[in-house]
């Protein structure tokens, strides 16, 4: 089961900055910092935008959540293979509405409920940041498949309370009906520690 979230890149970001568009929406939520793994770069100097990347990134929160993170070009329909015959209106608007550079987000890492809402945190910053809506196929936000990071970012508004980054993706993960027959974030940082000690 794939646990993607995607976002169409219109202007370059540096990563730091997204990764503080992504730690705002946590509020008042005590957490660790969220932290480029790989590259092994500091965030500043890595820049997300319309353009090749080389490298994945893996982005953690230092606990139980890690997402994956690439870039992928969709291409024109001038750029593409000529098929025989000529696409309906209904395909051209279709691969024009995709075509570019896209920021995927995979939240299949560690298959964490908490990886999910990182996932969902960060696909938020990168669209806010690029006026533009996160492509979610399978809905697993509860957003339709073109979320609007306004709306998802009142529903992370909803857990601003919570004690800590665990309880909030167990919240967040929830009300979106995220997985609920995986172990809690929380219950995930727990067995974690048995395992350290």
């Amino acid at each position: 089961m794939s646990i993607e979230l995607s976002v169409k890149l219109i202007r370059p970001t540096k990563m730091a900055d997204i990764l503080t568009e992504a730690e705002c929406r946590l509020s008042g939520v005590p957490h660790g910092p969220f932290r480029l793994m790989e590259p092994v770069v500091d965030p500043s100097d890595l820049l997300l935008g319309p353009s090749r990347w080389e490298d994945d990134a893996l982005i953690s929160d230092g606990r139980v959540a890690k997402v994956g993170l690439w870039v992928m070009y969709h291409r024109r329909l001038d750029e593409l293979q000529p098929r025989g015959r000529e696409p309906t209106d209904a395909e051209r608007r279709a691969i024009e509405e995709m075509a570019g550079y896209w920021a995927m987000i995979d939240a299949g890492v560690l298959r964490t409920r908490a990886s999910f809402c990182l996932a969902a945190l960060i696909a938020c910053g990168i669209a806010s940041r690029n006026r533009s809506r996160i492509l979610d196929e399978s809905n697993r936000l509860q957003q339709g498949q073109w979320a609007d990071p306004d709306a998802l970012s009142a529903v992370f508004a909803r857990f601003k309370d919570a004690d800590s980054f665990e309880e909030f993706a167990d919240a967040f993960c929830d009300e979106v009906d995220f997985a609920r027959d995986w172990p809690s974030a929380r219950a995930d940082l727990a067995e974690r520690k048995v395992r350290l000690n």
